[in-house]
């Protein structure tokens, strides 16, 4: 016998089924489906409405997603030219500073604490922090004598402000969208799943008709348990199973194939230990999650090693 919780599974929901091919299905199931012998009196009325209704949003929103990344692409371009052009200006003016002021004295440590490096090296979240630091010194130390660069470096400094805050809005709309669109790719899937039980439960005991309503060339029909397997170093985390493999009704079955213990981890980010939804296993063993997992809006399984000097091994399975 079956596991009965399969029929409550969302069946479209698979990361093996790619969107040319969710989309080729959809398309060619909502063609059949408008037969008349397929569909007799209207009886599978509302489920061509439903499915071609989430079917218009998802891939409505793709199209709105490739745009949107498209000009975030443009505008990453704009704030890298602006940040290569203001470092450019800071390194210029190191000569000047060190001649005016000293290398030794505390109005070069203001400008260049750390040389150079601190510049080039600054994460995209703070280096503006050390540009606007370096503008207010120019203000403070050079407007006198030096008016015409304080001016220049100014601009340059506002010219990369604007351009970063151009990405970050950019950035929010892609990230927007691309939530909206997994809500929405959910909600496909979901009315894909409803249309086939609907039709399976019209046809119980008759699976011919199957080929009537559903062409499989598209789909990604599992043959058993996806495996994973892999290292991780010591004092480290890594992601072993990415988004949309595991669901909350799916069965795992974690081993843990090295010497040492490790903690796997269900949670909604990936390289995030969540203490909650934790389990350590020792070196050599292993443990089977049969489905009930908790409630997460994405799952990654991270699996940490928390030993300082020896690397761990694993090795996962997830099944339906």
């Amino acid at each position: 016998m079956i596991n009965p919780i399969r029929l409550v599974n969302d069946i479209f929901d698979d990361e093996k089924l790619f969107d040319p091919s969710l989309r080729a299905f959809t398309e060619d199931f909502l063609t059949r489906l408008a037969q008349p012998d397929n569909n007799p009196g209207g009886m599978y009325n509302t489920l061509i409405t439903n499915v071609t209704t989430k079917y218009n949003a998802y891939y409505g929103r793709i199209t709105n997603e490739a745009t949107l990344k498209a000009i975030a692409e443009g505008t990453t371009i704009t704030r890298n030219n602006a940040r290569k052009a203001a470092e450019e200006k800071i390194s210029q003016l190191q000569g000047l500073i060190k001649f005016v002021f000293g290398e030794n004295s505390a109005v070069y440590q203001e400008f260049y604490p750390l040389g150079m490096n601190e510049y080039y090296q600054a994460r995209e979240g703070d280096v503006g922090i050390l540009f606007d630091r370096f503008v207010a010194s120019a203000t403070t130390h050079l407007s006198v004598g030096y008016p015409a660069e304080v001016a220049a470096i100014t601009t340059l400094v506002n010219s990369f402000d604007t351009a970063y805050t151009a990405r970050q809005a950019a950035m929010a709309q892609v990230d927007s969208v691309g939530t909206g669109k997994r809500e929405d790719r959910k909600g496909l899937t979901l009315e894909l799943t409803t249309a086939f039980l609907t039709i399976a439960i019209q046809n119980l005991g008759n699976p011919d008709k199957y080929d009537d309503y559903f062409d499989p060339r598209y789909l990604p029909l599992n043959q058993g348990p996806r495996v994973y397997n892999g290292m991780v170093n010591n004092m480290s985390v890594v992601n072993a199973v990415p988004a949309g493999v595991i669901t909350k009704s799916k069965r795992i079955l974690l081993k843990n194939t090295g010497p040492v213990d490790l903690i796997f981890c269900l949670s909604n980010q990936a390289g995030v230990i969540n203490p909650v939804h934790q389990i350590t296993i020792p070196g050599g063993e292993q443990q089977r999650l049969d489905g009930g997992l908790p409630v997460l809006e994405e799952y990654y399984l991270n699996i940490q090693n928390t030993n300082p000097t020896e690397n761990g091994q694993w090795h996962v399975e997830v099944d339906d």
